[in-house]
């Protein structure tokens, strides 16, 4: 047998500079990467933590960089490296599967079949056992092998001695590395989880609400203890529970689940409860095979020992899994939610009737709630929890001197609770007191759990630094963090994202967003923004087209009329356009708050009909709503101040107009504003005015100078979108 010599395996990387042609910082970055992976590839220990101190990067510096440039996350990047430089020993003939398997870093021969096989679509020993033939298996053209796994391979006679004493030494090595893995499991020893192995996983109950209520709330109760348990565990990946909303209530769709999800295993979660008797049964799923491969249930009374039962169902996976789990990590799964498990089943039963009422919108399920909350509070008046939920439904009841009041016991009960500083947030947020809301939203951020509501958390700020800050840089950050954690629950984060990307004007990228929104679901608002971004360049043709799409959904039946009268207007049909308005007025979805944005428009195209007086009215009254608007909603003015400034620009008071302009322009262009304003008939008049050139001017330089910044955090990883 030929030795394996360091440095042996020559470098594959495409990347390679050819000659002196110059390398761009990206290829730069990726040749380093490989180069340094290459230089410890026999270590099993290199990771992500130890790739990344190399590169003298944070660890998700380095996954954004890479992850933007490669499409895949770091662990399995450094594998695929690993792999390729296996098939090449493989093909040298230079040792055996086993030997070659620590050669390249795998600590298991086994683990090594089973990966080459899933990336290649064949074994190990069918690249050796084909070496030279003309039909030696390809990637692209061999079909999956399903076959016991081989280690050992023949070797010429000659070797035969020193190759039984390789394979003894490393089957030696193989086991006293089993062995330390068990020590540091059972003992408990601070020692870091391996990112090689890590597993995207979701909880899947399989309870339907509708069919038995009294069992749907406890399910959905178990199911979310469960996902915050599972996220304890730092080398597992979990996965929103709205990562598989629209899979739940159906037949396991495990395909789609594992190729547009991401996952790998999913823990399906059923429950039967009957008084105080209960059964909960969990299986982990391979979504790759379709196997079962691990299971548990609790039989039981409904005591805290179910608590217990969702510590051991978290240590067991992350150990059948191989993930090792810290002292410190596994001192957090032993601890429980709640003193009391009566005070607990209220407080499931209050969130699961909130959720109800987020579904159906009938505020029956809040009355509910506040009863099985208050019955909670007086088992246990500390109850963290508890209190967090009666505050969250205050929130929701806009009766925010309670919010604030149960936002601060909440905090003064249990200072280590981001619900509490979460909800203090969204008290300052409602007040428009944005600074105050961001400190607390962050706060909540940087505190465990990290549960279905964290990511709420992370979309929350967004949000508003996009909308109250007009901040679209730190709302990226933000939005990003919920998209990391929640790729599916798209139809609130992808419109928000598009909106951040038009209010910098970078059109391109919003319109990539709409595209990708537009594969999964069809959302009124994406088509609203695909419109409003033809209108933005004056193509409206195309924006006409769009609605005509948006028309043929039934639930958006509002917005297309809407912006059917608006593109009519700004084509100068107007005809038309009052035809639109006069059947969006009697269907009844013309309301006040749609009249403060688009009501006044009516009397732009009464005036070009020659309809003065009723025009006169129409704008006096908007201006009235407007000003009053001012008042009552301090934290939404920069639409008020935009829709002021058209109405004096088209009825000839540049005075008024400039100021309400100016104001706009101190808050800062949203949505693409800066650049429609010159396509905008209200301005027609007013376009050559100096002052008004200027401001359209500086906004537009600002904007530009948001698109390079972007640019520049994209490029060091920091955003990756």
């Amino acid at each position: 047998m030929r030795k394996i010599q360091e440095g042996s395996v020559m470098s594959t990387d495409d990347n390679t500079n050819q000659g002196n042609l110059p390398v761009s910082r990206d290829e730069k970055f990726l040749r380093e990467v490989r180069e340094t992976v290459e230089a410890n590839l026999g270590n099993d220990q290199f990771g992500v933590e130890q790739l990344a101190s190399a590169m003298a990067m944070s660890r998700i510096q380095l996954y954004r960089k890479l992850h933007r440039l490669t499409g895949k996350n770091v662990s399995q990047y450094i594998r695929e490296i690993r792999l390729e430089k296996a098939r090449e020993l493989l093909r040298q003939d230079v040792a055996g599967v086993a030997e070659i398997a620590y050669t390249v870093g795998f600590g298991s021969p086994a683990y090594f079949n089973r990966c080459f096989h899933e990336y290649y679509g064949f074994t190990p020993g069918e690249v050796i056992r084909n070496k030279g033939r003309s039909d030696s298996p390809d990637r692209d053209q061999m079909e999956p092998v399903i076959e016991e796994q081989e280690v050992s391979e023949s070797i010429p006679a000659k070797s035969f001695s020193r190759g039984i004493q390789k394979r003894i030494w490393f089957a030696a090595f193989g086991i006293l590395l089993v062995m330390i893995f068990f020590v540091i499991f059972f003992t408990g020893r601070n020692s870091p989880a391996t990112d090689k192995l890590e597993k995207t996983i979701a909880v899947f109950p399989l309870c339907l609400d509708e069919e038995d209520p009294e069992n749907g709330y406890f399910c959905n109760g178990m199911a979310d203890e469960l996902f915050t348990q599972l996220d304890k565990i730092s080398g597992l990946k979990v996965k929103s529970r709205w990562v598989i909303e629209s899979y739940i209530g159906k037949p396991l769709d495990l395909v789609n689940m594992r190729r547009k999800v991401g996952l790998d295993v999913i823990l399906t979660l059923s429950t039967l409860k009957s008084g105080n008797n209960l059964r909960i049964t969990v299986q982990l799923i391979d979504l790759l095979t379709g196997d079962q491969t691990w299971a548990g249930t609790y039989d039981g009374d409904y005591t805290d020992k179910i608590f217990e039962f969702h510590s051991n169902t978290a240590k067991e996976i992350a150990a059948h899994l191989d993930v090792v789990i810290t002292l410190e990590v596994q001192k957090e799964l032993e601890k429980i939610p709640a003193q009391n498990i009566r005070a607990y089943d209220e407080v499931i039963r209050g969130e699961y009737e909130t959720s109800l009422y987020w579904k159906n919108g009938d505020k029956k399920h809040l009355e509910i709630a506040h009863e099985h909350l208050n019955l909670a509070l007086k088992i246990d008046p500390d109850f963290p929890l508890a209190i967090v939920q009666k505050g969250r439904i205050f929130n929701i009841e806009k009766k925010y001197d309670s919010v604030l009041i149960y936002a601060k016991k909440a905090i003064q009960v249990d200072p280590g609770i981001n619900r509490g500083y979460n909800l203090l947030g969204d008290y300052y947020a409602s007040l428009g007191k944005n600074d105050l809301a961001i400190k607390n939203y962050i706060r909540a951020i940087e505190l465990p759990p990290r549960d279905d509501i964290w990511i709420l958390y992370n979309v929350s700020l967004g949000e508003l630094y996009l909308n109250q800050k007009n901040d679209a840089i730190n709302a990226l950050r933000y939005l990003q963090n919920g998209l990391e954690l929640s790729e599916i629950h798209l139809t609130h984060i992808y419109p928000l994202i598009i909106a951040c990307f038009m209010s910098i004007g970078n059109y391109d990228r919003a319109e990539e967003y709409i595209k990708r929104s537009l594969e999964f679901c069809n959302n009124c608002t994406i088509y609203l923004y695909a419109s409003w971004i033809k209108q933005i360049h004056g193509e409206f043709n195309e924006a006409s087209k769009i609605v005509n799409s948006l028309c043929q959904n039934p639930d958006c039946h509002q917005i297309c009329l809407r912006d059917r009268f608006q593109i009519s207007l700004l084509k100068g049909e107007l005809s038309f356009a009052e035809q639109y308005y006069d059947k969006w007025k009697k269907s009844g979805h013309l309301w006040r708050a749609s009249d403060l944005y688009v009501h006044y428009q009516i009397g732009y195209i009464y005036y070009k009909l020659g309809k003065f007086n009723e025009a006169e009215e129409v704008f006096i009254e908007q201006i009235k709503n407007l000003k009053s608007s001012l008042v009552e909603n301090p934290t939404w003015k920069h639409p008020y101040y935009m829709n002021l400034a058209r109405i004096y620009a088209f009825t000839g008071n540049h005075h008024e107009a400039l100021k309400y302009l100016k104001k706009y322009a101190e808050i800062g262009f949203t949505y693409g504003w800066h650049d429609f304003i010159e396509n905008d008939p209200f301005f027609e008049s007013f376009s050559e005015n100096p002052e008004f050139r200027t401001i359209i001017s500086r906004a537009r330089k600002d904007k530009e100078h948001l698109r390079k910044v972007l640019s520049e955090m994209e490029e060091r990883g920091e955003i990756k979108l």
